[in-house]
């Protein structure tokens, strides 16, 4: 069963259109990555699931509820997360403080920031500390973190290894791995390192100018020799 169902989406900014009427899906429980260039609209989609921009025609379905023409708090309010691309974390407050303000949708929970305290236990020794004293990776899973913290039974992630050391990026995807197995959030992951998230994904997608251009199971596309050429050279 698809928690989430995109169908002719299409969306862009003033009279420039980036998502040329593409449908995927996410279903219950599975991670989805999306792969495509820089400029493909990768971020575009994610941005118009969570309400801006807005789409100018087609369907955003979230547990079949149409969330096209809703505001941002009221999809958050649904039940999607989203960790931007850039990470985005409040540099002036705390690490507890970023993780409290991401619950803003539900109840905080205590036994969430447990939670999120287990899957990077960097952040319970800096709970104190600023965000923007972090290191790059540290603020990267402060991001994710701070999305876990709503409780989401979707988590949107852009680009959650960009400019990180080989070392992080294996932390950040065995985070990734463990929010789906043992928590059951679906994942949708915007993802440069395709050959990772590949590997990790149920299923992709792979967008070029706007457009779906294949799709397959993870193993189907990292087989693919058209996305080897395109992708994974020297992998």
């Amino acid at each position: 069963m698809a928690c989430l169902s995109i169908k002719g989406l299409r969306s862009g900014y003033g009279n420039i259109e980036v998502l040329k009427g593409i449908s995927i899906d996410v279903n219950a429980g599975e991670i989805v990555t999306l792969i495509g260039a820089n400029g493909a609209g990768k971020t575009t989609l994610l941005m118009t699931i969570c309400g801006s921009p807005r789409a100018s025609s087609g369907e955003i379905l979230f547990n079949d509820c149409n969330v096209v023409a809703k505001a941002t708090h009221e999809i958050m309010g649904l039940g999607i997360s989203h960790s931007p691309e850039g990470r985005r974390i409040f540099p002036h407050m705390t690490v507890l403080e970023n993780l409290q303000l991401g619950s803003f949708t539900k109840h905080f929970s205590e036994k969430r920031l447990r939670h999120v305290y287990d899957l990077f236990p960097v952040l319970y020794e800096r709970k104190q500390q600023r965000g923007g004293t972090l290191s790059g990776g540290e603020q990267q899973m402060l991001a994710i973190g701070r999305a876990f913290m709503a409780r989401p039974q979707l988590l949107l992630l852009d680009e959650p290894s960009l400019g990180l050391a080989p070392l992080m990026v294996k932390r950040i995807f065995e985070a990734i791995n463990e929010i789906n197995e043992v928590h059951g959030t679906a994942i949708l992951l915007v993802e440069q390192n395709a050959l990772q998230a590949l590997r990790l994904a149920n299923r992709g997608y792979v967008l070029v100018n706007g457009k779906i251009l294949l799709a397959g199971s993870g193993k189907e596309l990292l087989t693919n020799k058209d996305i080897q050429k395109a992708y994974l050279e020297g992998a």
